[in-house]
């Protein structure tokens, strides 16, 4: 498998769904241009994290669709800065 995608692409690819209210896992993937496979470890650290958060009770199609939490766009802001 390549490189995991880090966890600071992954909310910036959530930032850039929250218009849209949120992104599935594979939504994400599809803005990235990778396989689901390579955000997965950073989507459910972001989750755990408590950077992002269901905003669904049921899962839709393509998984359980996240935004970030307001803690998950400091995170991105401070990342953001630190380039």
């Amino acid at each position: 498998m390549r490189d995991r995608i880090s966890l600071k692409r992954l909310l910036d690819a959530l930032a850039g769904l929250d218009d849209r209210g949120g992104g599935t896992l594979d939504q994400v993937a599809w803005e990235l241009d990778v396989e689901p496979e390579r955000i997965r470890a950073a989507w459910e650290e972001a989750l755990d994290d408590g950077l992002a958060h269901s905003v669904d009770e049921e899962q839709v199609a393509g998984g359980q669709r996240v935004r970030l939490t307001p803690g998950g766009w400091t995170t991105l802001a401070v990342a953001r800065e630190s380039r």
